[in-house]
C-alpha cells in the first residue's frame, strides 16, 4: 500500500520528485501533492503578507508627504496674508501722512 501511494505521488511530476529528494521527505508519510500544496499556500501567504506591508508603508510615507506639504502650503499663506497685511498697513499710515499735509 504504501508502495503504490508512493509511486502515485512520486510520479505526479519531476518537480514533485525533486522536492521530495531535496528535502528528504517521506513520501509514504505524507503525500507529495499535499507538500507541493502547503508550499504554494505557504508562498501564497509570505506574498501577501509583504504586499500588504509594502502598501501599508507606501499609504504611511503618502499620508506624512501629504500633511508635510499641506502644513508647507499653510505657512506660505500665512507668510503671504503677513507681508499682505504690513504692506497694507504701511500704505493706510504714508496715505495718512499724505492726507494730514495736503
Amino acid at each position: 500500500m504504501t508502495k503504490s501511494i508512493t509511486n502515485l505521488f512520486c510520479k505526479a511530476g519531476t518537480r514533485t520528485k525533486d522536492i521530495c529528494r531535496l528535502w528528504k521527505i517521506p513520501v509514504d508519510l505524507v503525500g507529495a501533492r499535499f507538500i507541493v500544496v502547503v508550499i504554494i499556500v505557504v508562498a501564497v501567504v509570505v506574498t501577501t503578507a509583504i504586499v500588504v506591508i509594502v502598501v501599508v508603508t507606501a499609504a504611511v510615507v503618502i499620508a506624512y508627504l501629504l500633511v508635510v506639504v499641506a502644513v508647507t502650503v499653510i505657512a506660505v499663506v500665512a507668510a503671504v496674508i503677513v507681508v499682505v497685511i504690513a504692506v497694507l498697513v504701511r500704505a493706510i499710515s504714508l496715505m495718512k501722512k499724505c492726507i494730514d499735509v495736503i
